[in-house]
């Protein structure tokens, strides 16, 4: 087990602690399911490695600046604000940019695969409103407007959506009129016939 040490510490406060702030902000665009702890550990490490390259200048300046001893708080403060910054906003915007990195389309131009995990997520992730038929197993089928109320599940949760609007079909599967009070309709994946 490795030692408790002052070195260890700030090891881990330059090292792991942003990775694990860039990864968990990715993790909010592109949910993961699981991971081992072998996996957590190595994307912290590659995050904070990444992380501790680039704000490396600036990071120095501020340890520098800190430590001085005759040093006024006046002079501590932006040196502090710049410890913060490097060490938990910038990880956050690493995430964030790397989720908007690897979703950009002129990667998916390159032939890049979306990080989305299922195309349910990748349809539903662009947040873009649109008329759904579904169709269920009993052979009936119910028309639903999905809006900026609406919501669909992602991974790792079972595929399942709410519309807020619920609209009856005609025997064409045109939509002929919206369903007055109701506060919308939440369909399951085992309610739908996937075919």
């Amino acid at each position: 087990m490795p030692e408790f040490s002052a070195k260890n510490v700030y090891l881990f406060i330059l090292l792991i602690f942003p990775g694990f702030i860039a990864q968990s902000i990715y993790d909010l665009f592109v949910p993961a399911g699981e991971r081992n702890a072998g996996a957590n550990s190595f994307l912290a490490l590659a995050y904070g490695t990444l992380n501790l390259v680039i704000t490396w200048p600036l990071i120095s300046w501020a340890i520098l600046s800190v430590s001085q001893r005759d040093a006024l708080v006046s002079s501590r403060i932006p040196a502090y604000a710049a410890l913060l910054f490097s060490l938990a906003v910038f990880p956050a915007l690493l995430g964030f940019v790397t989720y908007r990195l690897r979703d950009s389309s002129w990667l998916k131009d390159l032939g890049a695969i979306t990080p989305s995990p299922t195309s349910w997520d990748n349809f539903f992730g662009r947040c873009e409103r649109c008329w759904v038929i579904f169709h269920l197993k009993n052979g009936a089928k119910i028309g639903g407007h999905y809006t900026w109320d609406s919501h669909a599940s992602s991974f790792p949760q079972e595929p399942d959506v709410y519309v807020s609007e619920v609209w009856r079909l005609n025997e064409y599967s045109q939509f002929v009129e919206m369903v007055e009070r109701t506060m919308g309709m939440l369909i399951r994946r085992g309610r739908l016939r996937l075919d």
